[in-house]
């Protein structure tokens, strides 16, 4: 299982399902889930499982690959396929308890270029048996259909809000309302629950939060000025949606009434509609014009 304090962060649903995952691990997994929801931990945990290793010693360790951007480039090009391949020709000693000897480790994978993700497509296809390849995305969606098809795929979500607010209250020694505004800032996203808790001004989805709650109570004119931002900036609309779609599928679950529960419904359907025509290369003008009409 996952370390005591990401049990306290995790989903009970999820904890079973990566439990499930190591104790018959298939040939190549995906963790989705949003930005600060845990992905990188989980990935290092199950890493750590599946070579009998200590966490700390992952990044020595010559049984794994750990495949991220260039530091001049924001994607990942071919070339890192080219390096795992090279990997996988190497002989590597001493395999884990369950016959493992490597681990291709992909956090944010969706960074993929379209020739990487095909390139790829060979190793998951025909993968050694002594191979297991772990990734990571925000969304399946970002890779290829061909891709996911080849992937046990497994969502994090969010912990129960009664829970994430116990483990801030605890952990930081806050008042119940300041957890509360806290979650309700983050949407229930715990990593930025807790950097709202730390004020920690720079962390990457603050100002899509702060977007967010813009957009849902902001003057019309305040909105359309917004709009224009984040049609120059889509980074932060994707963070925008996430984190509406976030807050939206909490303030459903807490509705008190079925008017209350309408209009959530109605704003969750909406910033996924959007994110699929983003997705599609849709006008993006016309797409956030089209969502904020219904929030």
């Amino acid at each position: 299982m996952i370390s005591n304090q990401s049990s306290l962060l995790f989903n009970r649903s999820t904890e079973n399902k990566i439990a499930q995952f190591l104790s018959n691990p298939s040939h190549a997994l995906l963790i989705t889930g949003p930005d600060s929801g845990g992905k990188t931990t989980v990935l290092n945990s199950i890493a750590a499982k599946l070579l009998d290793l200590a966490e700390d010693s992952l990044k020595n360790s010559p049984n794994v690959l750990f495949v991220v951007p260039e530091e001049d480039k924001k994607g990942i090009s071919i070339d890192a396929v080219h390096k795992i391949n090279h990997f996988l020709s190497l002989a590597i000693p001493n395999p884990s308890k369950n016959g493992i000897k490597r681990l291709v480790i992909i956090d944010d994978a969706n960074k993929l270029s379209l020739d990487a993700q095909n390139a790829l497509l060979k190793n998951l296809e025909e993968p050694p048996k002594d191979t297991v390849f772990l990734l990571s995305a925000r969304n399946h969606i970002e890779l290829l259909p061909t891709i996911i098809s080849r992937l046990t795929v497994i969502k994090l979500t969010n912990p129960p809000k009664k829970e994430l607010k116990q483990f801030l209250i605890n952990e930081f020694k806050i008042s119940d309302a300041t957890a509360e505004k806290a979650i309700n800032m983050s949407g229930g996203i715990v990593g930025l629950s807790i950097a709202i808790c730390l004020n920690t001004a720079d962390h990457n989805l603050i100002k899509a939060s702060e977007t967010a709650r813009t957009l849902l109570s902001g003057k019309r004119y305040t909105k359309v000025a917004l709009i224009n931002k984040l049609t120059k900036n889509l980074d932060l609309t994707k963070d925008t949606l996430y984190i509406l779609q976030q807050m939206a599928s909490q303030s459903l679950e807490s509705s008190k009434n079925e008017a209350q529960a309408k209009k959530w419904q109605d704003i969750l359907t909406s910033t996924y509609k959007a994110e699929r025509q983003i997705d599609k290369n849709n006008n993006l003008r016309l797409t956030l014009t089209s969502l904020m009409l219904h929030l």
